[in-house]
């Protein structure tokens, strides 16, 4: 147990010391390019294979979805802050939210 307390002062002392000084910063944009790979030429073998697996896995869904899915889907089709209202309530609305329904 004294080896554990050990070990954990002895790293998180670094931490408690920054205190709330500590900033965090993220790495130059450039960076990213080194891990994600460009995207395939276009109409290449690659680039055949992704738009039809892609494809492919489109047809799986559409044969799979059901009746409500998709009526789900086409309710809700349309961007709108107010498509949270299924998790947020039946008052989130833009009639609920007079004041806020400008911004929207």
């Amino acid at each position: 147990m004294s080896r554990f307390l050990l070990l954990f002062f002895l790293t998180a002392a670094p931490l408690l010391e920054a205190g709330e000084n500590a900033t965090y910063q993220l790495p130059p944009a450039e960076s990213y390019l080194k891990v994600i790979p460009p995207p395939p030429a276009v109409k290449s073998f690659a680039d055949k294979s992704d738009l039809g697996a892609e494809e492919g896995l489109q047809a799986v869904a559409k044969k799979q979805a059901s009746q409500e899915v998709i009526k789900h889907a086409t309710r809700t089709a349309p961007l709108s802050i107010f498509l949270f209202s299924e998790v947020r309530g039946k008052d989130f609305t833009p009639q609920g939210l007079s004041q806020d329904r400008r911004i929207f």
